[in-house]
């Protein structure tokens, strides 16, 4: 699991941004059934982080983490559209409604938690290619 210590950043604008990049500098690092080193080529194929990332999906159920994200982005200089599910059936449905460009996904949550959530979407070819951040 990656920890970001936000006490770590200098202001909340930055949150989106370091979860990415310290994302990509683990070596032995695995999130999901990924290993960095993909995700790495992923990310550096990409023209630029503008231009690959729309629409970001958010599965928390807390209120003040969910807060302090969508401040993160916010604050970004470029159009994303934030969609949130307070829990796992709400992500499932949210996911077979519109694929998202990348999902940050919350272990701990009501009804179904993050872990059967993964199994679930990670059983489905149709999201293989989705980046999933816990």
């Amino acid at each position: 699991m990656l920890i970001i210590n936000t006490g770590d950043l200098p202001d909340f604008s930055t949150y989106f941004n370091a979860a990415l990049a310290r994302i990509c500098h683990f070596e032995n690092f695995a999130i999901c059934d990924k290993s960095v080193n993909e995700l790495k080529n992923k990310y550096y194929q990409m023209a630029s982080f503008s231009e690959y990332i729309r629409n970001v999906l958010i599965a928390e159920d807390d209120d003040d983490d969910f807060y302090i994200f969508s401040k993160a982005i916010e604050e970004l200089s470029i159009p994303i559209i934030l969609s949130r599910a307070e829990n796992g059936e709400i992500l499932i449905k949210l996911l077979n409604e519109k694929y998202p460009d990348m999902l940050f996904l919350d272990i701990l949550m009501p009804c179904k938690d993050g872990r059967q959530c993964l199994k679930e979407i990670r059983s489905d070819r149709r999201y293989d290619d989705l980046p999933i951040i816990i």
